[in-house]
Formats: structure tokens, C-alpha cells, sequence
């Protein structure tokens, strides 16, 4: 079980606001994932399920001027609690 908001997909924490937003959601297990993600995984998350929206800044190049700038990319992302029969899936593998 993770303390700290991680990705399931990639393994790597959470950092910045995102983890206080992740924390401050009821689940105990901080591991996330996008629906995608799970999919990737062998997962699906339950039907019916709202996601935690979260942002990720990302570089992408301005077509004006050629730099590069910074941006805030959304993402949703479902906790290992909103997926279903992870568990069963889990101990039979």
C-alpha cells in the first residue's frame, strides 16, 4: 500500500500540488493511474467511477516564435480502489 501518491503505470511519485490533491481524496492506497493506464495494465476500472483530475506541466514548442514554453496538461486519474477485481486479478497471476 502506497503513502505517497504514485503511479502504477510508471512507478514514479506524484509531486507538487497534485499530491496534496491526491491525498486529500478517501482512499487509503495512493496509487494511481489513468483509465488508459489501467487498460495498459490489464485493468479496468469500475464502471461508473469519477476520476481526480490532476495537472502535469509540459514543455511544448511555440510555432510563432520556435521557443519553448511551459504548459499545464489535464489529466484524470483512477485510484486502485476504483478498479475492478484488482485484487482477484492480482493473486491469480
Amino acid at each position: 500500500m502506497n503513502k505517497q501518491p504514485t503511479n502504477a503505470s510508471t512507478n514514479k511519485e506524484y509531486t507538487g500540488l497534485n499530491v496534496c490533491t491526491l491525498m486529500n481524496t478517501p482512499f487509503a492506497d495512493q496509487t494511481w493511474a489513468t483509465y488508459k493506464q489501467w487498460q495498459e495494465l490489464g485493468f479496468q476500472v469500475q464502471k461508473g467511477e469519477k476520476g481526480t483530475k490532476i495537472q502535469k506541466i509540459v514543455v511544448v514548442m511555440d510555432k510563432k516564435t520556435g521557443d519553448d514554453k511551459k504548459v499545464p496538461k489535464n489529466y484524470t486519474v483512477f485510484n486502485v480502489a476504483q478498479v475492478k477485481n484488482i485484487e482477484e486479478q492480482k493473486e491469480s497471476a
